[in-house]
């Protein structure tokens, strides 16, 4: 084999960094590349739109990929639909005086505001019903069944505590 050859199959180390040791510029260092342009993000569709599509992305300018299930599907921020109902769920508990954290932080107990969250939760459920995966639909069944005792109890334990109106 020649030497021509034996050097195109050798591997070729290349110092790129732009400064030497001291922190000056090295002569023959390579000028910055320009990054990449980033793809504009897709427009997004109306509420209603979404709904019909929720099972297929489609790229701007391109066929729809393959549907994908719900659970690998991710809104912005890495939220999905049992993380935002656990949000929620989580709020109530806080409300309920049901979390030590929230207690230990001076969280006043809101019977009122609990209800709220759990109602929300309910039209939620109500909803989107017949558009949830089994895991989904389950894991909000768990949520609203613990909810509901929880809340249940609370009240009780209130209203134990309070001394009968008078009249």
């Amino acid at each position: 084999m020649s030497e021509e050859e034996q050097e195109k199959k050798a591997f070729r180390i290349v110092d790129k960094r732009r400064f030497n040791a001291e922190g000056e510029a090295r002569a023959d260092a390579p000028e910055r590349p320009e990054p990449p342009p980033q793809p504009a993000p897709a427009p997004r569709a109306a509420p209603a739109q979404q709904s019909q599509r929720a099972d297929v992305r489609a790229p701007a300018g391109g066929p729809p990929d393959e549907p994908q299930p719900r659970q690998q599907q991710q809104r912005g921020g890495g939220m999905d639909f049992i993380s935002f109902v656990a949000s929620l769920a989580t709020q109530a508990l806080a409300a309920l005086g049901a979390l030590p954290e929230a207690r230990a932080q001076g969280m006043p107990v809101s019977i009122e505001m609990a209800r709220e969250y759990i109602e929300i939760i309910a039209m939620l459920q109500e909803k989107t019903r017949g558009n949830l995966s089994r895991e989904e639909d389950a894991a909000l069944q768990r949520v609203m069944t613990e909810l509901r005792m929880v809340y249940v109890e609370v009240t009780q334990r209130i209203a134990k505590s309070q001394p009968p109106p008078k009249r």
